[in-house]
């Protein structure tokens, strides 16, 4: 499975995925009432209630098992992705050091053949010989495999909404591990209602995950000049914590292990102007009035053309009485 496939693939788990939550968000309520009346139905001696119980719970633990497939499919085959690059890359390695060693054992015939002709043992020397740097990169090559390995998968990523439904696709379409779902309503819940007394409802959310987890330190929502985000305590329990702010979504940047370093460009430096233009054309010197093929302009001091002694006389200063 290449790229595009793998992004297919997973475009179709976060379109399942997101109509199971959906249709289990609308009919939570629905299943919560009737499993409610088949409970007190059947307390009260009703042999069909017990059918109806068991239905309505085996209805919504069927979509909830839908949503922890499609998440361990999810996983399952950004595995199978990471695995294949680093098997190609393991390839790689393999195919340079056959290259280098193939590029040994000529450069030991070659040596051989030399020690005939000349009667004493012959080594060829380099300084950056080809074999070594082939070596030297397939070792690079094997690190690198070994160090994505150990990282795992993508697990980390952001999403930006104005509302829980935009969110949650955004989230889901992702192509990394990402967040259980019911972890986002969750959050989407708290900051909801810490956003009321701010003025209402929230105007953008962005919503931040690394190793699969929410980080709610980069995770926030804007309500009404406000930045509010949930943060931990020592307890162990999250808080609300709101700020004011003038900035956009698109003013705050994003934690430096998704966009990089959210620096400006250094100002370009400053071209120092040359000292004397020199222009390559005939005329006549402005000071001794000889004929010249090329006058000398001063940047410091301007005027009309000089010739090169005038100019040469020019940048030392004259003594001066005092």
């Amino acid at each position: 499975m290449n790229s595009e496939q793998l992004h297919t693939e997973i475009a179709r788990l976060a379109e399942a995925e997101f109509r199971t939550w959906r249709d289990l968000r609308d009919k939570r309520s629905e299943f919560h009432a009737r499993r409610g009346e088949a409970a007190l139905e059947a307390a009260s001696g009703d042999a069909g209630a017990r059918k109806r119980y068991s239905e309505a719970v085996a209805s919504m633990a069927m979509l909830e098992d839908i949503m922890i497939g499609a998440r361990a499919r999810r996983e399952e085959l950004l595995k199978q992705a990471l695995e294949r690059e680093c098997a190609e890359l393991e390839r790689e390695a393999a195919e340079l050091e056959r290259q280098a060693d193939e590029i040994a054992r000529r450069r030991m015939k070659l040596e051989a053949e030399l020690r005939e002709v000349e009667g004493s043992p012959i080594h060829i020397r380099a300084a950056q010989a080809l074999s070594s740097r082939l070596r030297n990169q397939a070792d690079q090559l094997r690190s690198q495999a070994q160090r994505k390995r150990a990282e795992g998968p993508p697990a980390s990523g952001y999403a930006e909404a104005g509302s829980l439904e935009e969110l949650v696709e955004a989230i889901l379409r992702y192509p990394t591990i990402v967040p259980a779902i019911r972890d986002v309503e969750a959050w989407w819940d708290a900051l909801s209602r810490a956003a009321t007394g701010h003025g209402g409802p929230f105007e953008a959310a962005r919503l931040v995950w690394r190793n699969g987890r929410i980080h709610n330190g980069c995770s926030f929502v804007l309500a009404h000049g406000h930045l509010i985000k949930l943060e931990h305590t020592w307890e162990g329990s999250t808080v609300t914590r709101a700020e004011r702010t003038t900035r956009t979504l698109a003013e705050i940047p994003l934690p430096h292990w998704i966009a990089g370093p959210q620096r400006p460009l250094p100002p370009p430096r400053p071209r120092k102007p040359p000292e004397v233009y020199r222009l390559e054309e005939s005329g006549k010197c402005s000071k001794c009035g000889s004929a010249v093929s090329a006058l000398y302009v001063s940047a410091a001091y301007g005027g009309p053309g000089l010739c090169e002694p005038c100019y040469e006389r020019l940048k030392v200063p004259e003594p001066r009485m005092i």
